[in-house]
């Protein structure tokens, strides 16, 4: 998908947008946490102590990856994304073996090897986003 795209979930905002040239994910994040939740709230953005951006009222997570980017912001609770590339490359069953359960591990593995990559990818984002 190229250029943005805007939507909304409950009170989370989020935006999904193509990085052009150089631009640096977290500048354009604040750019639109400055427009979507004001410019208090952008200007609390801090890290706590596992670096994870923080707001002082509010949440907000991002994620970007070959030249996109996700970002989400909601004025109450947690928030937490993660995109990855569907650039294959990497054995799923190799990384899932060190970071899944086994369950999970074996889930994977029972699947069609066609089905395989895109399982592991939504259950690495979705554990991702939830350590967000």
């Amino acid at each position: 998908m190229d250029g943005t795209r805007d939507f909304s979930i409950d009170a989370m905002q989020c935006r999904w947008q193509h990085l052009p040239g150089t631009a640096r994910a977290r500048d354009i994040a604040i750019h639109w946490l400055r427009v979507v939740a004001g410019d208090a709230a952008a200007d609390s953005l801090h890290r706590d102590a596992r670096n994870r951006p923080r707001l002082l009222h509010g949440d907000t997570s991002w994620s970007h990856s070959h030249a996109r980017l996700l970002v989400a912001y909601t004025p109450r609770g947690r928030v937490g994304v993660d995109i990855e590339s569907r650039v294959r490359g990497t054995d799923p069953l190799r990384i899932a073996r060190r970071y899944f359960a086994p369950e999970e591990t074996a889930a994977l593995a029972a699947l069609d090897e066609a089905l395989r990559h895109d399982a592991f990818l939504r259950l690495w984002c979705a554990k991702e986003a939830v350590l967000k």
